[in-house]
């Protein structure tokens, strides 16, 4: 799967001897230093400040600039820089297993705020889990804090770049996204499904049954649809409200062997207390089967 490209400001620091390939080749341009800003697209203040290597330099800049360079100018000349003006972020061009398994837990239980990105959970160790996931895959730290006067946790990524391109690689195209998830490979779907089933997924050992529930009922159905793919055969049901502040939700569940099984190996959770209860689910489905 392939994703949106969004503009983030990401600085770089020119290396001493870069700056020393970058003075050579200025000079063997036999060009002023107002014509050649003119041909590269910068103002002459801009490339002075290159030529002096006073500053950090914006990635934009330096894409107009590369080109006009020779191949003996590569980027180990230039060194990754977090300022004040924008943190050095990773946003991914293609998918990957981390990253839907963090694009799954996101829509299961992540919200966007105005500059950034939030998880709530009452399992500190889920979050933690996905706090050092977004730190490998986005290269932004996120904070954990507990939720006053309830049991929950809260994980909040303050990244403006991230949360835009969460909108628009997800939220502002869910439908077509929701279609795309259905031709990823299996290593990717797992993944994805894990993410999802970290948020709104659960073991009732009563009923002997693992549970997806949300209110998105469309979000449930990719589900249903990716667990078929592995495999995994479920049931799906609606389940009305009786408060009407609240909205009606959707549920995709399995209880039967194979079904567990497959889960178990294939999927799973990353909450050691959801991993117990579904072996201990496995092992009482195995024991009424002998039985």
């Amino acid at each position: 799967m392939e994703f949106q490209k969004i503009f983030t400001k990401r600085y770089y620091r020119l290396s001493k001897k870069g700056n020393q390939l970058l003075k050579t080749e200025i000079n063997e341009k036999d060009l002023s230093r107002a014509k050649l800003a003119f041909l590269i697209g910068i103002t002459e203040s801009y490339l002075d400040h290159l030529v002096r290597n006073d500053r950090n330099f914006r990635e934009d800049q330096l894409q107009k600039i590369l080109p006009f360079l020779s191949p003996n100018f590569s980027s180990n000349y230039l060194f990754p820089q977090n300022t004040i003006h924008g943190k050095f972020i990773t946003l991914p061009k293609r998918s990957s297993s981390e990253l839907m398994q963090i694009v799954g837990y996101f829509l299961g239980d992540g919200n966007l705020q105005k500059r950034s990105l939030r998880f709530k959970d009452t399992s500190k160790e889920v979050l933690k889990v996905y706090r050092g996931l977004i730190k490998k895959v986005f290269n932004v730290k996120g904070r954990i804090v507990p939720q006053k006067e309830t049991i929950a946790y809260l994980l909040e990524i303050n990244s403006f770049y991230l949360k835009n391109w969460l909108k628009e690689n997800v939220v502002s195209r869910k439908k077509e996204f929701l279609e795309e998830i259905r031709q990823l490979s299996k290593k990717e779907m797992t993944a994805f499904l894990r993410g999802i089933f970290d948020a709104e997924g659960s073991v009732n050992l009563t009923s002997r049954q693992v549970n997806l529930r949300l209110t998105d009922e469309k979000i449930v159905r990719a589900c249903q649809d990716l667990l078929l793919r592995l495999g995994i055969t479920t049931s799906f049901c609606k389940i009305n409200t009786r408060n009407q502040n609240w909205k009606d939700c959707y549920c995709s569940y399995f209880s039967n062997r194979a079904s567990s099984g497959k889960f178990r190996n294939m999927v799973g959770f990353s909450s050691r207390e959801k991993s117990k209860k579904l072996e201990l689910l496995a092992s009482r489905i195995n024991k009424k089967k002998i039985n």
